[in-house]
This record gives C-alpha cells, sequence and structure tokens, in this order.
C-alpha cells in the first residue's frame, strides 16, 4: 500500500481533516516497520527500534522529537513533517512530495474552514522537549579560562561503559585516559576501512564493539552530565569525500577546548569531546549550543554536527584509531550565561 493511502485512511475513518489526522498518519505508516505507537493527550508517542520506552513523539503538527538513545527508523532526534515523510517512504521506495504537498493543502483549506491560523492550533509544538524544556531557546555561550587546579580533571573524567550496545545494565565506569588506551590498543579487525554497502553487515560487526557514555556518570544510580558534551560529525553522509573530512578533523583538533578526538565506525566520521564549564541544568540546551558555535567556525567546510550527539544518554562505539588525540585542554571552555528567546 502506498503512502498516500495511509493518508486517505486516516481521514475516511475520521470523518474528514482534522487537528489529529498527520500525526495519525504518521503513527500509521511506522506500524509497516512494526513500531508500537499509542495515542494519548493530542499526542502520538512511538517505541524506537531498539528502544526499550516510548520516547518517540509525533505531534499534531506532524513535527517528531525522540528521547531515546536510539532514533530509528528516523535518522535524527527532531524531524519536519516533510523530513518525516521523506525518511518513511525512501525506506518503501516511494515519493513523499506529493504527499507533503497534500496535506499542507487539506490543513490549509481546514483551517480556512475552522476560521483559525496555524499558530492557533498547533502553536509551536515540537520545540518543546520532554519536562517542557524550551528548545526554541537557545544559551549564549562565552569562553574564558580553565582554573589551573582543574585542568588535570577533565581527562580524569569519569563515564560508564558496557562491553555491548545490548546489555542491560553497564559494566562500570571508565577514565577518558583508559578509554583511549584502548582505542589505540585494539586491532583495526572491527572497522570499516571503506564505506559499507551492506549495512546489515556494518551493524552486526557494531554489535561486537564496547560502548561509551561520555556525557554522563553515575552518582548513587543518578546520571549526573559530565563537564564534556559530545561532537558526532557524520560527514560522510553530507557528501564529504576522505581528504576533506581529514582536513575537518584537524581543523578541529586544534581548536583549544577540544579535549579528544577520534574515529567513529564509518570511515571518514569522527567524534570530539569539548570540555565546557560547570554542569548545567539545561545540559541538552547548552551542548546544542556548544555544537552551533564549532558550526560557525566550520562554516568554509559547509557541514553540519549531528545533534544527536547532544543527548546525555548517546552511546558511542569503541573503534581501533592509532591517530586518536588527546590532550590536556588548553586554558579555555565554553561557560553558559543566560537564555534569550
Amino acid at each position: 500500500m502506498g503512502e498516500k493511502n495511509y493518508y486517505e485512511t486516516v481521514k475516511n475513518g475520521f470523518g474528514g481533516f482534522n487537528e489529529m489526522t498527520v500525526c495519525r498518519t504518521i503513527a500509521l505508516m511506522l506500524g509497516q516497520f512494526k513500531v508500537p505507537t499509542i495515542e494519548s493527550n493530542n499526542v502520538v508517542k512511538f517505541k524506537p527500534i531498539g528502544s526499550s520506552t516510548f520516547g518517540g513523539y509525533i505531534y499534531r503538527s506532524g513535527v517528531i522529537m525522540i528521547f531515546n538513545d536510539h532514533t530509528a527508523p528516523f535518522s535524527a532526534s527532531k524531524l519536519s513533517l516533510k523530513d518525516a515523510l521523506k525518511e518513511l517512504m525512501h525506506k518503501t521506495r516511494f515519493g513523499f512530495m506529493a504527499l507533503y504537498k497534500q496535506i499542507e493543502r487539506d490543513r490549509a483549506i481546514w483551517l480556512m474552514k475552522i476560521g483559525k491560523t496555524y499558530e492557533d492550533v498547533f502553536g509551536y509544538e515540537g520545540e518543546l522537549a520532554e519536562g517542557g524544556r524550551e528548545h526554541d531557546k537557545k544559551v549564549k555561550i562565552r569562553v574564558q579560562p580553565i582554573p589551573e587546579d582543574e585542568i588535570s580533571g577533565y581527562a580524569d573524567t569519569r563515564f560508564v561503559y558496557k562491553n555491548s550496545i545490548y546489555q542491560k545494565f553497564y559494566d562500570g565506569e571508565t577514565t577518558l585516559w583508559d578509554t583511549f588506551r584502548l582505542i589505540q590498543g585494539k586491532k583495526r579487525s572491527a572497522r570499516s576501512l571503506e564505506r559499507q554497502t551492506n549495512y546489515a553487515r556494518e551493524n552486526k560487526q557494531k554489535t561486537s564493539l564496547p560502548v561509551i557514555y561520555p556525557n554522563f556518570h553515575v552518582f548513587s544510580e543518578f546520571r549526573v552530565p559530565n563537564r564534556l558534551t559530545m561532537l558526532d560529525f557524520d560527514l560522510i553522509k553530507q557528501g564529504v569525500d576522505l581528504i576533506k573530512a581529514k582536513r575537518i578533523r584537524d581543523t578541529v583538533s586544534c581548536m583549544p577546548e577540544i579535549i579528544c578526538v577520534c574515529d567513529s565506525f564509518t570511515n571518514g566520521n569522527f567524534w570530539a569531546l569539548a570540555a565546557i564549564g560547570e554542569t548545567v541544568s539545561k545540559y541538552r540546551e547548552f551542548s546544542e549550543a556548544v555544537c552551533d558555535e564549532i558550526e560557525k567556525r566550520l562554516a568554509v567546510f559547509g557541514i553540519q554536527i549531528d545533534r544527536c550527539g547532544c543527548l546525555m544518554k548517546q552511546a558511542r562505539f569503541l573503534v581501533h584509531d592509532a591517530d586518536a588525540i588527546i590532550k590536556n585542554p588548553s586554558r579555555r571552555f565554553y561557560e553558559a550565561s543566560e537564555l534569550y528567546s
């Protein structure tokens, strides 16, 4: 069945277009991937593939927000209606633009009939994250020196690890220094030296790799944010070749706020950790502000940093990287300032 039929099925089943039509259509489309969904309080929740909780939210406008470590079948933790349709329909080999235009046309006609504007009905939902956090606000950041007695503490940062992503419980905690000894000491056998076209085989290889959660540690059974934020440079899917990726990595390595840089599973991609100030309550907003600032410095390359790395519970696979860089941070770090609209 084509995606347009999902939309017509929902519309006809509820007597025409209404404020819940769009999110119910996406929920029905997720059913083809066997993704569980539940409808609650004018929002549809879903359980991303590989997750154990309903951390995905489909708002009435069609905006999608995901608060799990896993985002599948989507590629990001936040998507617009157009992006969501594109990804769902690409996976099933159908076009998406015709359906998107039809939805927006029907929505405009419906709003005219009820005499309301888009904002009257849908507001700016999708900008509000779990717990009422406001993602339409950004954090102003500034750079200032790290106190002398705190410099060594960054490299001794502790975070949890697992020997496999599928384990339910953590195996313990490790330090940044110990992690790099592991990265530089393991053989390269599990890493893809070229970008794999067989993604099933690539994902199977990942399951044999240990994982870390660099953005937090555990204290008295509670997750506590570290004074670090992860920057995920997923460059290959942005069309960046290996030579340009190497230049980008070298540029990032020289930034004074960067503590470490090492390879991701796919050749050409990499991740880094940036030193930040005292732990802040709005960890995700703060991390996204750091990404914004780094992207400005890398504007000449025209790339984007994957915002999934801003999630406190984001996991990172460890692969061998003889060229991994770790350094005592230079005497600068990001410090959060006031929020502004």
